[in-house]
């Protein structure tokens, strides 16, 4: 061995003990028994979050293209390009290693503290090896349990004792598979040769890459081809469209719905400039079905897309046939029940913005940094980003001057419980409800909300006024569901939403502007036939379903056979309405005690309704039991009626069971089949009660 090659090598301690014995060496053997902060902590633990990084998000990016062709209800928004998997990589790559080094921060800094308590300790020259063991079991474990513990284990499926077993062997695993590893390698630095940790993590950073080629090619060949090759595709034409659902908005808390003191005026001149729905019904009472059952135009139970658990495969989707031909497809949303991964939602979008890091967009490309690190981080703890935040992307967006003509979809969740609107609006109607009812409080607070969001969906429609898009521009606007506030039932008393199909949740506003010119026509051939001109408001019954196709046809884009839901274009040219009367139907999933089970054991059932003008069943075929309403006469649903018209029931029942299919021998709760990252926004959002 060389002189210059035996100097680059680390000596041993018992080099330097013998060293501090020979007078020559006391200054050097002074300098070695007491390391150097900086050469014995600091270079080490720089040198392994350096490395740590590309490896971690490496393997992180092969794992989320892998992880859709091997688990049914994962859903990811994943670049399909070359350059979007680079810069999707570089994002992971440069976001690990900022984590890295904090964690080695942070954990140089104890050392440093336990050797200036602990002396003795100062002469130990084996902290380099410490550090990289360390952070190695807490990058490893990190992804184990943030994958399995966040995402893949189900507590309620598996059990507990399974569930904790899983996560406590995996840290073990962890703790003991580092200590080997870095063992081995420390080893073969002294033992083998140099350069051999660096061959080796070269040839595993070369392995995961070609994991990661493999999982892109598949997902990348799945997303450009979820747009069906049945469809056709066209040059883009037509009015651009914008898409606006407010969450949990009541029909009657808008102020041109009739509300006595809620002011929405962005909402109120919307309707004047259009048509508004009296009667739109929702497909589900709560976020993420309800949406999916808008854009696929199918039911609930034909999607599967409950909150926790998204919507199935091979759907066709309305982003599908807006991108389909050629236009631009963008969306912002607010939830947790409105994530891509959490819904699917994301299909057929180019962007769909959906972080809930409300000064991060570049995390809703990246699910894992945005729902794992940011979440354990504490970045992402809350379930929504307010609406400033998806008026301030939104009106980025269109500063960058979008491709036309364009489909985007604004979400705002902030009506949304805990009722918490900012100020100024916090106390805008305090005072304001003094009727004795429930809640009054709550809606006061509520109402506050509604105003905010109305203002900030304001600014956006301002912008496309500034910039001559407005009039043009076909606008859609709509709730997913309404809310509850202690409205009594047959059933009990009724709070919040998602535990029942009365109108109260199921009630929701909608208002249709047509693009001038269309307007302007339908408005000219009424006029020509010495009819009244085209009208501002519209009492026939419509369902959320019906949206789909009615923007397709004033697109000019022919819908798939698979849409359910009719256009909606004759009601708006106040032509005749081929559908007249149709029934609405609805549908949830809940739990409920059946006596019949043995123990009186709590089981999961479907809840399903069907409203008519004059009639609301609402159906539970597992238990074989029902509620009945007239409309007519008792139109707030507060006293059932089935027994004194079984034949209307049993109509209604044969009519629920044809539209929305069979009841399965089993129905697993989807809420409870969500992962515990989203059991707990889900819990938080009150998707996890009873009720």
């Amino acid at each position: 061995m060389s002189d210059s090659t035996a100097s680059a090598e680390p000596e041993p301690v018992s080099t330097i003990a013998s060293a501090a014995e020979s007078p020559a060496g006391g200054a050097v053997a002074a300098s070695a028994r007491t390391p150097t902060f900086s050469g014995a902590i600091l270079r080490p633990m720089l040198r392994t979050a350096l490395l740590i990084g590309p490896v971690l998000a490496t393997a992180e990016v092969a794992w989320a293209y892998l992880l859709p062709s091997m688990v049914e209800d994962w859903r990811c928004d994943l670049p399909a390009s070359a350059g979007g998997l680079a810069l999707f990589l570089l994002a992971a790559v440069a976001t690990d290693v900022i984590v890295m080094l904090v964690a080695g921060l942070m954990l140089a800094v104890a050392i440093a503290l336990i050797r200036l308590v602990i002396p003795p300790v100062r002469r130990f020259d084996g902290w380099a090896f410490v550090i990289r063991w360390l952070m190695w079991t807490g990058a490893v474990s990190f992804v184990y349990v943030g994958w399995m513990a966040l995402y893949i284990l189900m507590p309620d499926e598996r059990g507990e004792f399974y569930y904790r077993a899983a996560l406590a062997l995996g840290v073990l695993a962890a703790l003991l598979g580092s200590l080997i590893a870095c063992a081995v390698l420390a080893w073969s630095q002294r033992r083998v040769h140099r350069r051999a940790p660096a061959l080796c993590w070269g040839l595993g950073i070369a392995a995961l890459l070609v994991i990661a080629a493999r999982g892109f090619g598949g997902y990348a060949s799945a997303v450009n081809g979820s747009t069906p090759s049945s469809l056709s595709s066209s040059a883009a034409r037509g009015p651009d469209v914008l898409l606006v659902t407010i969450d949990t908005l009541r029909a009657d808390y808008v102020g041109c719905y009739g509300h006595p003191f809620v002011q929405t005026p962005t909402l109120d001149a919307l309707a004047a400039d259009g048509v508004l729905f009296e009667a739109a019904i929702s497909q589900a009472p709560t976020t993420g079905p309800s949406h999916c059952s808008l854009f696929t135009s199918v039911y609930p139970g034909a999607h599967e897309g409950w909150n926790g658990k998204p919507m199935k495969r091979g759907l066709i989707t309305l982003a599908d046939l807006m991108r389909a031909h050629g236009r631009e497809t963008i969306a912002f949303t607010s939830a947790t029940t409105t994530c891509s991964m959490n819904t699917g939602l994301q299909q057929g979008f180019d962007r769909f913005v959906d972080s809930l890091v409300s000064w991060s967009t570049l995390a809703s490309r990246d699910e894992f940094q945005q729902l794992l690190a940011f979440y354990l981080m504490g970045f992402a703890r809350d379930s929504q980003v307010r609406g400033d935040v998806v008026t301030h992307r939104a009106l980025d967006w269109l500063s960058s001057g979008p491709r036309r003509p364009f489909f985007a979809w604004l979400h705002y969740f902030d009506p949304h419980a805990p009722y918490d609107p900012p100020r100024p609006f916090e106390d805008r109607y305090a005072g304001r409800i003094d009727d004795g009812g429930p809640m009054a409080r709550e809606r006061e607070r509520y109402a506050a909300e509604v105003a905010f969001v109305d203002f900030q969906l304001g600014r956006v429609i301002d912008e496309l006024k500034h910039r001559n898009l407005y009039d043009e521009t076909l606008i859609v606007f709509t709730s997913d569901h309404g809310e509850a506030f202690g409205e009594k039932h047959a059933a009990g008393e009724e709070r919040g939403h998602g535990g029942s199909l009365y109108d109260t949740t199921q009630h929701v506003p909608l208002i249709i502007k047509p693009p001038k010119q269309r307007l302007a026509e339908w408005s000219a051939v009424r006029a020509a036939e010495d009819a009244p001109l085209v009208p501002q408001r519209v009492a026939e019954q419509v369902e959320l379903i019906d949206l789909a196709p009615t923007i397709l046809e004033l697109a000019d884009i022919e819908p798939p056979a698979s849409f359910v839901g009719k256009s909606l274009v004759d009601l708006l040219a106040d032509r005749p309405f081929a559908h007249k009367d149709k029934p609405a139907f609805c549908e949830n999933v809940i739990t409920v005690r059946d006596p019949k089970l043995t123990g009186n054991k709590e089981v999961v059932v479907r809840q399903l309704a069907m409203r008519t003008r004059d009639w609301k069943c609402i159906y539970y075929p597992r238990v074989n039991a029902g509620e009945l309403y007239d409309l007519v006469r008792d139109p707030k649903e507060t006293r059932t009626v089935a027994r004194q018209y079984e034949r209307i029931v049993n109509l209604m029942h044969r009519a629920i069971i044809k539209a929305l299919g069979e009841e399965p021998a089993e129905v697993k709760d989807p809420r409870r089949r969500a992962a515990p990252v989203f059991r707990e926004r889900l819990k938080a959002l009150g998707y996890l009660g009873d009720d």
